[in-house]
């Protein structure tokens, strides 16, 4: 039986909480975006104040004065012009009580004469192989260096390459050592009171010879630290606190930016003790020509001492390197010369050494040599800059060696551009050509060409040659450098 079932309906309150929203705002600055850029280069600055007060002031108006700049350039052309008024003048006070006095020239006289070996074989006389450089030492000894003239990079054995070691003291008189090199020779410097000669080669090894037998002793081929890479151009001793060369420590220089400093020892060898490389990265900016590379070498070609402790280096563009002698450290760099070839030779004269006979009044002199016109100058060591075109010396041939400075009277020695290449003198403090009679000839001017001179205190060696058929006869000449007044000589 069914029932009757009865369904409710049940109803159900809707409680669902309506949803909501809020907002919030906020407010920034505005972005801003700049391209800066930088220099990595920090430029220099100087500031002056000339008021105790500065006020800050717009850029716009800042203004300088045409007049005033005008001024300034004035001003600094005519102190320009007092420099040189003042060389001049200093020039002339130096020489006035010798004006006074009638003046004085130098002499040559003769103290003796040797004929040289002849180079016996043919392709030796009429070769390439030329007398390169005269070196006088203690103890009357004297060294004449053959070779080829030029060299590009490297010297790999150019046949006649030697070295002839003469003695012209009594007893030794007339004695002469012939040395055959594998390399031509570049410069020399004798040691131990003339026993010994050390010679650089343009292959760049250091030779150390006996001046009384021409015997090797030693060779930087056994020290691999000692050879340049490049030609050596030069050697200087070291000074002692008066002066004078110690002969100890050996200053050596090479076209590849080397500068080194050696000790002599007992036994015969040179021993190193310091070495310095400089490339272009060491000059200022303002020195550095063109976009070369920063580790480009500086080829070293003299040197010379501004004093006991400052060795004076030249490049071959013509800047000087100035080092100080304990630790090869570079203290300042300044240019010389206009000639964009660059220079040669290179020599320091310092006039007041307690050795010279001749009292200067003038500073310390540098001397150097361009490369392309031979033009030699000359300027006061103060001043760092060349001197005018009008005081330039004279025109002289192409060599490397060729010309010598006698301290004691302050006098340049220079082999003339002509045919005959004549002996020069020319006087660095009155900046003057000088005669050069000889007492034996009366003079009159000797026979030959003159192919090399070198000296060593009052005593000058000239090599002469003169040409005999096939043969080139070659003579060495000494003589004594003296002062005399014009009186006496014209009395003679």
């Amino acid at each position: 039986m069914l029932s009757s079932v009865r369904f409710s309906s049940v109803s159900l309150p809707n409680r669902s909480v309506p949803l909501s929203s809020g907002s919030k705002e906020c407010q920034t600055a505005p972005l801003y975006f700049a391209s800066i850029g930088t220099d990595p280069i920090r430029t220099p600055e100087k500031a002056t104040q000339t008021e105790s007060q500065q006020f800050e002031t717009a850029e716009e108006t800042i203004s300088i004065r045409e007049e005033l700049v005008d001024l300034i350039m004035e001003e600094l052309e005519r102190t320009e012009k007092e420099e040189e008024l003042m060389d001049e003048y200093e020039r002339k006070v130096a020489f006035e009580e010798e004006q006074k006095g009638g003046g004085r020239r130098v002499q040559l006289r003769h103290l003796s004469q040797l004929e040289l070996p002849e180079m016996v074989d043919d392709h030796l006389v009429h070769s390439s192989v030329v007398l390169c450089s005269v070196h006088c030492g203690p103890g009357n000894r004297i060294s004449l260096l053959f070779g080829f003239p030029q060299h590009d990079i490297w010297c790999s054995g150019h046949l006649g390459a030697q070295i002839l070691i003469v003695g012209t003291r009594r007893g030794q008189r007339g004695r002469v050592s012939t040395v055959p090199l594998s390399a031509c020779p570049s410069t020399a410097e004798f040691a131990r009171f003339g026993e010994l000669l050390i010679v650089g080669t343009h292959s760049g090894e250091l030779l150390l010879f006996s001046s009384e037998s021409g015997d090797l002793l030693w060779s930087s081929e056994s020290s691999p630290a000692m050879t340049h890479s490049l030609t050596v151009t030069q050697l200087r001793w070291a000074k002692e606190s008066d002066g004078r060369e110690q002969q100890r420590e050996l200053i050596s220089l090479s076209l590849d930016g080397t500068v080194r400093k050696s000790r002599l020892e007992t036994d015969n060898r040179l021993e190193l003790l310091q070495s310095v490389n400089f490339t272009l990265a060491d000059l200022p900016r303002e020195l550095r020509k063109g976009t070369a590379d920063g580790g480009t070498k500086l080829g070293l070609i003299g040197c010379g001492f501004a004093d006991e402790a400052n060795l004076l280096v030249a490049t071959e563009t013509g800047i000087i390197l100035s080092l100080d002698m304990n630790g090869l450290t570079l203290l300042n760099t300044f240019a010389i010369g206009d000639s964009p070839e660059g220079i040669e030779q290179f020599a320091v004269l310092r006039p007041n050494q307690s050795h010279s006979v001749v009292e200067w009044h003038l500073p310390t002199q540098i001397i150097w040599r361009t490369s392309a016109d031979g033009i030699i100058r000359c300027c006061p060591l103060r001043q760092q800059k060349p001197v005018p075109k009008e005081t330039e010396m004279v025109p002289l041939p192409h060599s490397r060696e060729n010309f010598h400075i006698c301290v004691e009277h302050g006098i340049l020695l220079i082999i003339g551009g002509s045919e005959r290449r004549e002996l020069i003198a020319w006087e660095i403090r009155r900046g003057e050509k000088m005669a050069l009679p000889t007492e034996r000839e009366g003079g009159d001017e000797w026979k030959g060409r003159t192919e090399g001179v070198g000296g060593r205190g009052n005593t000058l060696a000239v090599v002469t040659a003169e040409e005999r058929g096939r043969k080139r006869t070659r003579t060495l000449t000494l003589y004594e450098l003296a002062l005399t007044d014009d009186s006496e000589v014209q009395g003679k």
